[in-house]
């Protein structure tokens, strides 16, 4: 008796929401209105058990620069990559990548990202700016 209860609450419940959804008509209209900006990422592909196998090195360092007061950890997780001030306590986010991210290198004031899918890029950019210097595009 209590199962067929919670079942018809359930019903109850999913009935209401498919009311709620909007039609396509409705979300093109309120495309334009809807936007999403990053503040905080959790998570990375350096912990346990998650893409360990196959990713040579997560995280790079950048110590203090003549443009950034602080050291940073550079590191990606699916298709963001994240660039932590532990000093600031404060992430930046670089955010051109279309595919999960596989690879990451670091120069004296670059960045290069490499991503896994069927037409793969490695983006080349200021880790201070987040602007995209360079992308090398190719097929699998």
């Amino acid at each position: 008796m209590i199962n067929s209860k919670k079942q018809q609450q359930i019903q109850e419940h999913m009935s209401q929401l498919n009311q709620k959804v909007f039609t396509s008509k409705q979300l093109k209209e309120n495309v334009s209105d809807t936007h999403a900006k990053v503040s905080w990422v959790y998570g990375s592909a350096f912990k346990a058990g998650f893409r360990c196998s196959d990713v040579k090195r997560s995280m790079v360092y950048l110590p203090p620069s003549a443009r950034s007061v602080s050291s940073r950890l550079v590191y990606f997780t699916a298709c963001i990559v994240v660039i932590y001030s532990p000093e600031l306590n404060k992430q930046q986010h670089y955010l051109q990548h279309t595919s999960q991210i596989l690879a990451i290198a670091s120069g004296r004031a670059l960045i290069a990202t490499g991503e896994q899918c069927q037409e793969p890029a490695i983006h080349i950019w200021d880790p201070d700016s987040l602007c995209t210097l360079g992308l090398i595009k190719g097929t699998l």
